[in-house]
């Protein structure tokens, strides 16, 4: 019990971390606007995905 919960804990750690990671990244490249265009299209992206998967016949 003890071990998966510290794998799921490290799992959400290195997810954050990611994230930071690419959104650094991004404002780097393209700066705080860019950032901002971005995250907001790879978020309704991802929501769509969610969206469809629930809604899929099983």
């Amino acid at each position: 019990m003890t071990k998966r919960v510290v794998i799921t804990i490290s799992k959400c750690v290195l997810g954050l971390s990611t994230l930071a990671m690419h959104i650094l990244i991004c404002h780097r490249l393209v700066g705080w606007k860019g950032t901002a265009v971005v995250v907001t299209v790879q978020i309704a992206i991802a929501a769509w995905m969610v969206y469809i998967k629930i809604r899929a016949p099983d």
